[in-house]
């Protein structure tokens, strides 16, 4: 039986609150040269963006698809400090605002992933794109949520004002040397958002059957990716 499940984000608990979206938090639209609408999601969303039918390195909306560390663009077996590809002597490399926590110092400001670190782009195409913070606030102030199965896998079916649908799967979570955490039991997801003034962490969305909400988590960790564009 379907849940429906209740939204979070809003508690005084859950620091990433649900915030209506500027025009600036949007990714400007690209020029676009390849696109395939059956691979592709119209939630009828303020911005136009699409989002994709499956997470990255999956063929089917309910695959689990692959896992990444925040600005990695490669699977691993060991998601911690020590293999990130952006810290030496537990001090950043890149994307790092404050230069108390940059390797001698560096800092960069960077905020948000560059097309060479996103893994939707990488993955994907030039066109695609790891969804913003501001872009995961669309989506969930803009759609209903349902906490539903499809093939035996949990997840939540996102229903835009338009009728149309995306399935976004619990695949759970990779740590370290250990094998998968919540598979089928929670979602995890990046956003392509680095959290503001802690550059050692980064935003992401989480949910689960009862729960939905944006919040912050150490870089290191495997997540899933769901990529976003926009049509021709």
């Amino acid at each position: 039986m379907k849940k429906t499940i209740a939204i979070l984000g809003f508690l005084a608990v859950a620091t990433a609150l649900m915030v209506s979206c500027t025009p600036e938090e949007i990714t400007p639209k690209p020029d676009d040269d390849n696109f395939v609408s059956s691979d592709w999601v119209d939630l009828g969303l303020p911005s136009g963006l699409l989002w994709a039918k499956c997470n990255v390195g999956a063929n089917s909306p309910q695959e689990f698809g692959d896992y990444f560390a925040w600005a990695e663009t490669t699977t691993k077996t060991d998601y911690d400090w020590p293999t990130y590809q952006y810290i030496q002597d537990m001090k950043l490399t890149k994307y790092c605002g404050n230069s108390g926590w940059g390797y001698n110092g560096y800092s960069d400001n960077l905020n948000k992933l560059e097309p060479m670190d996103d893994a939707a782009t990488v993955n994907m195409g030039s066109q695609v794109h790891t969804p913003t913070k501001a872009e995961w606030e669309e989506l969930i102030a803009n759609t209903t949520q349902t906490y539903t199965t499809i093939d035996t896998t949990h997840g939540i079916l996102f229903t835009g004002s338009n009728g149309n649908t995306m399935f976004l799967p619990c695949a759970g979570q990779h740590y370290r040397f250990f094998s998968l955490f919540d598979g089928n039991d929670a979602g995890f997801y990046w956003s392509s958002s680095l959290r503001e003034n802690f550059s050692f962490e980064s935003w992401f969305v989480l949910f689960n059957a009862d729960t939905l909400r944006v919040h912050y988590v150490n870089r290191p960790i495997g997540y899933s990716v769901r990529g976003v564009r926009w049509s021709n």
